[in-house]
Formats: C-alpha cells, sequence, structure tokens
C-alpha cells in the first residue's frame, strides 16, 4: 500500500481544507474554463468560416445567430445548397425577446 509521507510539516496536501477546496472551487472552476475555452475556440471558428467544411459537425454546440450574418438576398440566392441550410446557424436567436417565433 502506497502511503503519504508526513515529512514536510507545512504541506498544504495534508490539509482538509486544501482537498475541500480543490474539489468544490478548483476542479469545477477549471474545467468550466476549460469548456468555455472551447466554446470560443468553435465559436470563432464558425464565424470566421461559416460554410462547410469537416469539423463543422463537431462544432454544432457552438451555434452562430443568424442574425449576426448579413448577407444581401441577391447573394443569397449565389449560396451552395449546404450553406444556405447550414447547421451551424439558427434561425433566430433563442436568447432574444421579441424574436420572429415569441408572440
Amino acid at each position: 500500500q502506497i502511503t503519504m509521507d508526513a515529512s514536510f510539516f507545512l504541506s498544504l496536501a495534508q490539509t482538509r481544507l486544501y482537498w475541500i477546496l480543490n474539489c468544490t472551487w478548483y476542479c469545477p472552476v477549471s474545467v468550466g474554463l476549460f469548456e468555455w475555452h472551447a466554446y470560443l475556440v468553435k465559436l470563432i471558428e464558425n464565424w470566421w468560416c461559416p460554410f462547410n467544411h469537416g469539423r463543422k459537425q463537431g462544432y454544432d454546440n457552438a451555434k452562430i445567430d443568424q442574425s449576426f450574418w448579413h448577407i444581401y438576398p441577391e447573394d443569397e440566392v449565389k449560396l451552395h445548397q449546404d450553406d444556405l441550410e447550414n447547421p451551424i446557424w439558427n434561425e433566430s436567436c433563442s436568447q432574444c425577446k421579441g424574436g420572429d417565433d415569441e408572440k
């Protein structure tokens, strides 16, 4: 059995407070920050390259609100069908109040 050598008296890892803070604050916050960073990378990739390519299916959880995608109607008819029905943009802002789908 592996046991901890308590030779260093001021070791923080020996304290109960260290493990409480590690498990209740540090772990969730660090995991959340990594998830948020991954989301931002996907969102920026979708913003700068909103057309179809190999990684778009994996970026589905970072959708772009279609109201940010400004395109003229005469240019919209020139788009390829895959880009017209692009799964990474939503039709309306789900977070906004007063959208087309709300009454």
